[in-house]
């Protein structure tokens, strides 16, 4: 993953109330806003629920949000500044799709009348896709896929072994299996060791 990457999935997540005409701006949205807390370098404040069984999580909790310097994107006030310009590209871009389709924002007071409880009376379309990686850069993305497929070969070809007691390594990565099942282990039952193979993927 690249510094572009990382600020194109924040700018994608934070602007999809606007794509979705909810409000106009990404500042209006009257939830959880870290858009808003980034800029200001603050911290988000939740407090737990009256309504929530578990008693003995913490009444309120914060989270300061940070830029981790392995991530390349240069200082905070950079990273903010970047991300102002790529938000306001997309809700100029949102303002003129709305002036050329006369479709109207739901609004900020719309929003907080909803009930969490409602559901949608219809089921959107789902598409056939799964992915696995994000990433812009072509070749990257390839070779990622490449190595992905030959992670998923071995694991395969080490759960086969494994399930029928014959010596076997699982290939780096393998997580589920090294934790949940011991490495000795062999009266498990086929399904469950196809579950466990299968929650590696």
């Amino acid at each position: 993953m690249e510094p572009g990457d990382i600020e194109r999935a924040v700018v994608y997540t934070l602007t999809n109330p606007v794509k979705d005409f909810l409000v106009e701006e990404v500042t209006q949205w009257p939830s959880v806003n870290s858009w808003s807390a980034l800029r200001a370098d603050r911290a988000l404040t939740a407090t737990r629920p009256r309504h929530f069984f578990r008693k003995r999580m913490p009444a309120r909790v914060e989270l300061k949000m940070a830029v981790p310097a392995e991530a390349g994107v240069g200082t905070h006030a950079e990273f903010v500044e970047r991300l102002g310009a790529q938000i306001a590209t997309v809700e100029d871009a949102c303002r003129q799709e709305r002036n050329t389709t006369g479709r109207r924002i739901l609004g900020r007071r719309a929003v907080l009348r909803q009930s969490p409880f409602d559901s949608p009376n219809s089921s959107a379309p789902r598409r056939q896709l799964s992915p696995r990686v994000k990433c812009a850069d072509k070749w990257r993305r390839i070779e990622t896929l490449t190595r992905n497929r030959a992670f998923v070969a071995a694991h395969r070809e080490a759960r086969l072994a494994w399930i029928a007691g014959k010596p076997h390594a699982f290939p780096p990565g393998t997580w589920a299996l090294r934790h949940l099942v011991k490495r000795d282990a062999r009266a498990v039952h086929v399904d469950r060791a196809t579950k466990f193979a299968d929650h590696d993927l």
